[in-house]
């Protein structure tokens, strides 16, 4: 007969060991989001009247884990189409509660829809990873700041310093000329 302190202690040492490994948090953690897209998406068709006039929803066949997110595979049925759900698109990121989603149909079977729905940004830097060859290659030494120069004013230019120099632009009649 199992007691009641077997039982707390068998649920206790598998939660310790769903935490504390982390292939099986990662696993838990990525099967239970997977879940909850599923059940948000079904929940979306029905309330978002996305299903057959006769009130059959669309069949989520599988959802699986990514490295972004999940990837579902939805079976339309008749009345439905890949483009149904392209327009919903904003509401179905916002039922999976993710950072975008993305609609791709099948091209053997149009019937075959794959939402992925993203989570997570894997190209974004969480911290940033310093380079081992900043210490082989030579810093240049600071510039010593020279002596500064004040600021020209009209009393301290010099005219002939600012004079300028410009070639007289040729003659209307003289480029003609030359093209021909």
């Amino acid at each position: 007969m199992i007691t009641l302190a077997a039982a707390a202690f068998v649920l206790a040492a598998g939660l310790v060991l769903v935490l504390a490994v982390p292939q099986t948090r990662r696993f838990t953690i990525r099967r239970a989001w997977c879940v909850l897209a599923r059940h948000r998406l079904q929940k979306l068709c029905w309330e978002g009247h996305l299903h057959t006039r006769a009130g059959r929803l669309p069949l989520v066949l599988l959802a699986r884990p990514t490295k972004v997110g999940e990837r579902l595979w939805v079976w339309c049925r008749a009345g439905l189409c890949a483009e149904d759900f392209e327009a919903r698109i904003d509401q179905i990121r916002a039922a999976c509660w993710a950072r975008d989603a993305r609609v791709t149909r099948n091209t053997s079977w149009s019937q075959l829809v794959v939402i992925d729905v993203i989570r997570r940004d894997t190209l974004a830097a969480g911290h940033q990873v310093s380079s081992p060859l900043i210490t082989l290659t030579p810093r240049p030494a600071p510039a010593v700041p020279s002596a500064r120069r004040p600021a020209p004013t009209s009393a301290r230019v010099r005219p002939e310093a600012c004079h300028v120099t410009a070639t007289p632009a040729p003659a209307q009649g003289a480029l003609r000329k030359e093209s021909r």
